[in-house]
């Protein structure tokens, strides 16, 4: 408990809004779809959710592990060239992953604890060409061939 409180004020400290954002990507994406969601009474995972499928479209969907949170399959729009979506129950279960590119990768508890989080800055470490987004409660990794890396601790 006392690694998740270190945890969140470090998060607290190092995280960022749209306006310390440089990517054209991440930008439209927090600006436009994420943070139009703040204004709802929903949790902070669902907002982020929602927010990211206004703005990307889904080819397909897997679940690894036994996630906590469900989507709410009538918002998300699907596509043939869409991306793969791939929702993670914690990082520990990345290793299981096969990793491609156009995937949308959702991980849960990122800072759980310290296990996870370890987990989680080593999959970050290992990906070539990602765009990773740290809000806390929620990961998000954008797996794109096009894309140099980039990762983000973004308040929501």
């Amino acid at each position: 408990m006392l690694y998740k409180l270190y945890s969140y004020l470090k998060y607290v400290w190092l995280s960022k809004n749209q306006h310390g954002v440089h990517s054209p990507f991440v930008y439209d994406l927090i600006t436009k779809s994420i943070y139009t969601q703040s204004k709802t009474n929903k949790s902070k995972k669902k907002r982020i959710i929602e927010g990211i499928f206004q703005h990307v479209t889904i080819k397909s969907y897997k679940k690894v592990g036994n996630p906590f949170m469900s989507f709410d399959s009538s918002k998300i729009q699907y596509s043939t060239d869409g991306l793969q979506l791939i929702h993670i129950e914690n990082p520990t279960l990345i290793r299981s992953l096969k990793k491609e590119t156009n995937q949308l990768i959702v991980i849960e508890k990122i800072h759980h604890n310290r296990h996870f989080e370890n987990n989680w800055k080593v999959f970050l470490k290992s990906q070539p060409k990602i765009i990773s987004l740290d809000f806390f409660v929620i990961g998000i990794v954008f797996a794109k061939d096009t894309q140099a890396k980039e990762h983000f601790i973004l308040r929501a």
